[in-house]
């Protein structure tokens, strides 16, 4: 597989502006419609790609497919304050917390967000040690994020906004995120995804 600037001749029709193909064979390719988006602090934009679908050589353009959603059983959770906390968490915190340190910050994340994803991921018994350690290790985490990543509990309360919907066991899906709320991911440099 390989990536092209130029489509083949059988893809051309459906080329548009900001269109590029990843040849898949000699009889196919994927399309892709490429944006890009600034990030305070970087100097070069974002690239955006966002597959479009199949151009084959005898069937021509096939979209993607679209999933059909069971919206029966829908479980919405607090998504985005959750993640950002853990993906920004100081190492030097990681280091005095010890070695229960994702336990702790669980605890942390969920007193904080009792709707957070992590409640469910979250030890059935944890050690009276570990939960007396709570109250001091959260003091010392938000202290550290304020003076290592420049940022308060208090600036990230918009992103407790931001959901994860889970349909069924395997589909999830992230709810809009706002300007206000992208500027706040932009400052930190973290793009939200589900994993």
């Amino acid at each position: 597989m390989a990536w092209k600037k130029s489509a083949p001749d059988y893809a051309l029709p459906y080329m548009g502006k900001g269109m590029f193909v990843h040849v898949h064979s000699e009889n196919s390719c994927y399309l892709y419609h490429r944006t890009s988006r600034r990030i305070d602090g970087r100097k070069n934009p974002l690239p955006v790609d966002r597959y479009l679908g199949i151009i084959t050589r005898t069937e021509g353009f096939i979209p993607k497919a679209r999933a059909v959603l069971d919206t029966t059983n829908i479980q919405v959770y607090e998504y985005g304050w959750s993640r950002t906390i853990q993906l920004i968490v100081p190492e030097s915190w990681k280091r005095a917390a010890g070695k229960n340190w994702e336990d702790m910050l669980r605890m942390i994340i969920v007193e904080y967000s009792s709707n957070s994803y992590l409640k469910s991921e979250m030890t059935p018994a944890l050690s009276p040690e570990l939960t007396a350690c709570v109250k001091t290790q959260k003091v010392s985490l938000f202290r550290r994020l304020k003076e290592e990543q420049k940022i308060a509990n208090e600036d990230l309360e918009p992103l407790k906004e931001i959901y994860l919907l889970q349909f069924g066991k395997d589909s999830k899906v992230l709810s809009a995120i706002h300007s206000s709320q992208q500027d706040i991911l932009n400052r930190l440099q973290i793009q939200l995804e589900v994993y």
